[in-house]
Parts: C-alpha cells; structure tokens; sequence
C-alpha cells in the first residue's frame, strides 16, 4: 500500500505518537512490535493499545494482517511523523519525574548506538564511554533547560543504568552460554570508570 499524508488524516498528536514508536521499533529490531510491547512503553493496557490499531487501521494509517502477529506496518511517511511532537500521556504526566523527555530521547540514543556497532567491529573500551557521553548530554540539556543539578543528576543516572542494563543484555545475546548478567554489568561500570580517568 502506498503511504499517506498524516494531516490528510487529522491524525491527534497521540495517533502519531504511536505510530512513530511502532516505525522507529520496526526499523531498531527488523520486525513491528507486539501490542504487549507497545502497551509497555506507553504504560497503557494492551485492550487500550489493541483499541488505537483498530482506529489507526480504520483511518487508513496502518496496515495489518488478519491473525499474524507484529504485522503491523505503517503508512504515514516518517517525515510526516517528525513534524509532529510525542504526546505525554495525560494519565501519567505527574508521575513522571522532571526531565523524561529527555531521558527518553537519550535512551533512544543509547538503542541506536547499539544498532550501529552491530555491524561494526568497536571495543568495548571505545563503545562504553560513548554510552556515558549520552548520560552527561542528559544532563547538560536539562541544565541548559533551567532544571536543577538534582534532575540533571537523576537523568544521568537513569540513562546509565539504562545503558547498562542494555549492555548486559547485548553481552547475553551474543554469548548465551557464558552470559552472567552481574559480571557484565560490573564490566560496564568498570569500563566506563577506567574512560572516566
């Protein structure tokens, strides 16, 4: 199917926020994702998530394939998704802790960064100090924002311990039999203390 023009659609900011997650998932792992994945992220139910595809569907958004599962494909082109901002979920707006956004988009970083070694033939010793570049632009940006060096500091620490915990995941999938999630850790936290000095 051709992809259409998302103001065509008069799409919400939310409609597009969704099917920016569901593309930008597609393109990192090669495969759309599942609606528990996508209830996931949004911290909404998968009855809700199943809701919002079938309305995305009717509008002629996505495309989907009658009882197969992550056949979800998007028909909007990406630039029409860019030109529209991610919608915060109003249901969890306070909950979030100041400086989110951000915190999402450097984990988004961290995802990518993970895709373009892939490919590539980089140490570890060279790898995981671009991971703690990310964590500290986090928190540059949100004191470039006004916020406080205490949000600066949470956001830092959250995209590191998001990074690390996607190094150990990397590490026990590309040795599954030698995988220990501890040691990897420690040697994430090790490397990134030795690129520190």
């Amino acid at each position: 199917m051709p992809e259409i023009d998302a103001p065509a659609l008069r799409l919400t900011s939310r409609q597009t926020h969704y099917l920016a997650f569901i593309r930008e998932f597609t393109r990192l792992h090669d495969k759309a994702p599942a609606e528990l994945e996508i209830a996931q992220y949004f911290k909404v139910s998968a009855p809700s998530v199943h809701g919002m595809l079938v309305k995305l569907e009717q509008l002629g958004a996505i495309s989907r394939q009658p009882r197969t599962a992550r056949s979800v494909r998007v028909l909007v082109p990406p630039t029409q998704l860019l030109d529209q901002p991610p919608a915060p979920d109003p249901a969890s707006r306070d909950e979030r802790p100041a400086g989110a956004p951000v915190v999402d988009v450097a984990r988004a970083v961290v995802d990518e960064l993970f895709v373009e070694i892939r490919d590539r033939d980089m140490d570890e010793e060279d790898f995981v100090p671009m991971l703690g570049a990310v964590a500290r632009a986090a928190g540059t940006a949100l004191l470039a924002a006004g916020r406080s060096d205490a949000d600066a500091t949470r956001a830092r620490r959250a995209v590191l311990k998001y990074a690390a915990e996607s190094y150990a995941r990397v590490c026990a999938i590309n040795d599954p039999e030698g995988a220990d999630e501890d040691e990897d850790t420690r040697r994430f936290w090790s490397i990134l203390r030795e690129s520190a000095r």
